[in-house]
């Protein structure tokens, strides 16, 4: 049997009967570039927006009803409920590439789905966020007020971080691309740089307590970083092209 798996939110697929017939094999990440024609010139204007397509992920998987007490209906129940108990993107990770993770999801799960009734080789699909992120950078750092700090970002790539903030009216949080400031007096609220979209713990929207000037991102190497009458910390969310 080969040696590999993979992980949905952390949790490993083998742990819940499902094995994999191959590693998980990812697609090329493709900026997205449209060529425009202009009449009576010659060649193509590029208009690249700077950003890439999603990439597509696939494994070939099994069922073997060989762990205690398992039978191939239990093994596709747990298979069911392990696949598909959570909408929308998920944090893939594989055996292979610990040092990276893919935000996921099921992209055949109509095929998939009448199988689950049956001892049959089944393969999964993906479609995933061009970007793999690296691990070992999920907890949040916290930033001094009042004071300038440096933020070195490792890969090649801009980083769009979590912040999570309490501050009052006028606050601000501010890097060398940009900063945000507080339109009212907030208490737990996130704010997300990639979306630009600020919101509470849960989910409810935060919009209207924030006033963007630019995004305030990470650039590839060193960047400053000032917070002005809040307590914030932040989540880097180091990304790169693979």
């Amino acid at each position: 049997m080969l040696d590999t798996d993979f992980f949905l939110d952390g949790i490993s697929a083998r742990s819940k009967g499902i094995y994999c017939g191959s590693p998980v094999s990812f697609s090329a990440a493709v900026p997205r570039i449209s060529p425009v024609q202009i009449a009576g010139r010659s060649g193509d204007l590029l208009q690249d927006d700077g950003g890439y397509y999603n990439i597509s992920a696939k494994v070939d998987c099994f069922t073997m009803a060989t762990r205690t007490g398992s039978t191939a209906m239990t093994d596709m129940k747990e298979v069911a409920g392990f696949l598909f108990s959570t909408r929308g993107y998920r944090r893939l990770t594989t055996y292979e590439d610990p040092d990276h993770y893919w935000l996921a999801y099921i992209k055949n799960a109509a095929e998939i789905a009448p199988r689950l009734n049956f001892l049959n080789p089944f393969n999964i699909e993906w479609e995933c966020k061009p970007y793999a992120y690296l691990t070992g950078y999920d907890d949040r750092i916290s930033v001094p007020a009042s004071e300038d700090i440096t933020v070195e970002n490792p890969t090649a790539f801009d980083a769009y971080p979590l912040f999570y903030i309490t501050g009052s009216e006028g606050a601000t949080i501010a890097t060398g691309n940009g900063y945000i400031q507080l339109a009212s007096a907030v208490t737990d609220m996130i704010y997300d740089a990639e979306t630009e979209r600020a919101y509470t713990g849960a989910g409810m929207s935060y919009d209207s307590a924030v006033s963007a000037h630019g995004v305030p991102y990470f650039s590839a190497g060193t960047n400053a970083l000032r917070v002005e009458g809040a307590t914030v910390q932040y989540i880097p969310r180091w990304r790169e092209i693979l």
